[in-house]
């Protein structure tokens, strides 16, 4: 069908094809048809033994197109992205006039709304924001998002408002809800008095200074019976030791005459000839130490370091034998020696440990008679400091306790008071962002603005109504649509299709579209199908619309002689009729 007319009338008796053809129309450009709900079932719309079916659209700045059973649909246009974007939200209404008065009336606004570029400086939408007393702090984060329209923000202020809602949740375990929320507080503990609390905490540190003394009096009083029992300790060792002094002067005396007598038998046995004989330094020193020492006896002398001298000459004498000997050693005691040396060392060594033992024991004795006492300490008194503390630190345990019941319940009382607080902010957060989420939306900020942008609107309304010659439609704030004053709702069929083909006419105007198509034409009476056609045609003519496709059932082709912008086509069993075309 080549459309050479602005107006086409598509005409023909019942079940002619009308209705698939304009069925196929709004599905090049809309997509799946309206009498098949699964893709599944497209092929019933190919024409009786053919394999498929497409329908082509073509048209100033592309062409449209759809193809069954495979269900593929592509449209291709030249239009700016933003043409196109109004253009194909307003398609739906403009090939199914009925739509835009059977929509809720947000999204009714939200067509005219984009359609007609109603818009509001930021400055502006930030004094709305504040007339609707919203926090600065919300209004700041929305103000950004505006730059990608109103929905891009209300989507934002959405997704803020779930945050604050489950950090509501969070704080009070609870699901969400404005009502409960209002009033929501947490549990509190029961009533404690806690006006004690601060003595307590007085008492506790007195106490524990209490604690702190009387460890210290314990620590010096166990000090003092330890250094007392190791003095008593001390002195009855003394006093053994101090004891044992006669029996050791007697074991001296006999120790030293024993000494004398084994000295003696060494120099007999030794021989003075063969100590004379022996060679070395060690040897001489020894002799010189000797013949020193007979000078000395034999001059009546004494000097400090005798006893050491002679010490030094028995040891000596017990390793090498007697320096002096008044004849020559025996074959018989030259066999005796040997147990004779080792007798005198061990004698003197027993002298010399029974002096250190007297030096012990009179030593013992002087500490003894010494007037140096140590303060007696006593068991009773360390149990009593004992018993003292012991009672402090139950003292203390029971302040500490009664501390931390009171404290607990304080902190209780001040978590369940903080959560009560979290708890209201969320509230108050999610409250606010509810608030901006009403003014984003269709019906807010953008309703206001669209108020204003709708007085041209309905100036277009107007004009076409009166074009036809048919009631005045128009669209009060609220987005109701009323023709001749009187309520949608409230008008017949033909009515509504009156208001419906101006609203769509307007729309596509409005759009860019510039384009319509009008089914069930027949509805309206003789007089109402040549004003349908003479309103047309002068919409046509002035440029007003690009296409308009009408789809009626008809006994034959209207005459359109007196109408240049319109054309028809006449449909038998699916097929245009030859020579049909006025």
């Amino acid at each position: 069908m080549s459309l050479t007319s602005p107006v086409v009338l598509v005409a023909g008796d019942n079940a002619a094809g009308k209705s698939s053809v304009r069925e196929a129309v709004r599905a090049a450009f809309l997509g799946m048809p309206e009498r098949v709900l699964k893709k599944k079932d497209l092929g019933q719309l190919v024409y009786e033994g053919m394999a498929a079916g497409s329908i082509t659209v073509e048209f100033d700045s592309g062409t449209a197109q759809f193809t069954a059973p495979g269900g593929d649909q592509e449209v291709q246009h030249d239009f700016k992205q933003r043409q196109w974007e109004q253009i194909s939200a307003t398609l739906p209404y403009c090939m199914d006039p009925a739509l835009f008065a059977a929509s809720a009336s947000d999204d009714r606004r939200k067509l005219l709304f984009g359609i007609t570029g109603a818009s509001s400086s930021r400055e502006e939408v930030q004094a709305l924001l504040q007339q609707r007393n919203l926090d600065q702090d919300v209004i700041n984060a929305v103000i950004p998002m505006l730059r990608s329209g109103f929905p891009a923000a209300a989507k934002f202020a959405e997704e803020r408002c779930r945050d604050a809602k489950a950090s509501w949740k969070v704080t009070t375990g609870e699901t969400y809800g404005h009502v409960k929320a209002q009033a929501w507080q947490a549990q509190l503990p029961a009533d404690v008095d806690l006006s004690g609390l601060q003595d307590l905490e007085s008492n506790r540190s007195a106490v524990s200074g209490k604690i702190d003394s009387t460890r210290i009096r314990l620590g010096a009083a166990e000090q003092k019976l330890k250094a007392w029992l190791a003095y008593q300790e001390t002195r009855q060792n003394d006093q053994v030791i101090f004891d044992r002094l006669p029996s050791l002067e007697k074991k001296l005396a006999f120790d030293e005459a024993e000494l004398e007598k084994w000295k003696a038998e060494l120099e007999r046995l030794s021989g003075q000839d063969g100590a004379r004989n022996r060679k070395g330094l060690v040897h001489e020193l020894a002799l010189a130490l000797c013949d020193a020492l007979e000078f000395i006896d034999s001059n009546g002398g004494q000097f400090e370091g005798k006893d050491k001298a002679d010490a030094l000459l028995y040891t000596y004498q017990s390793e090498h034998g007697a320096l002096l000997a008044s004849e020559p050693t025996e074959p018989e005691d030259q066999q005796k020696l040997p147990q004779a040396i080792k007798a005198h060392g061990l004698m003197v060594t027993s002298v010399a440990a029974d002096k250190r033992a007297i030096e012990v024991a009179k030593a013992a004795g002087s500490r003894l008679e010494s007037q140096a006492t140590v303060e007696q300490g006593s068991e009773r008194e360390v149990e009593a400091v004992q018993a003292e503390l012991a009672g402090l630190q139950q003292e203390f345990a029971a302040i500490n306790d009664q501390l931390k019941a009171l404290t607990a319940a304080k902190e209780a009382r001040e978590g369940a008071e903080r959560k009560t607080q979290q708890a209201q902010f969320h509230h108050q957060l999610a409250h606010q962002w509810q608030a901006a989420i009403d003014a984003l939306s269709p019906d807010g900020i953008p309703a206001e603005i669209l108020a204003k942008a709708i007085g041209p609107v309905n100036e277009q309304l107007q004009q076409v109504s009166e074009t036809f010659d048919w009631p005045c439609v128009y669209i009060d704030e609220d987005m109701m649509v009323s023709a001749g004053g009187r309520a949608y709702v409230l008008l017949s069929k033909s009515e509504r299709w009156r208001t419906n083909t101006i609203l769509a006419l307007v729309l596509a105007n409005l759009s860019g579209a510039r384009f319509v198509t009008l089914d069930q034409v027949d509805v309206l009476s003789l007089p109402g199908r040549s004003e349908l056609i003479d309103g047309l045609d002068h919409l046509a003519e002035s440029s007003y619309l690009d296409t308009a496709l009408l789809f009626g059932t008809f006994k034959k082709l209207p005459n359109f002689a007196q109408f240049p912008q319109c054309s028809g086509y006449w449909l038998e069993s699916g097929q245009v009729s030859a020579d049909s075309r006025l």
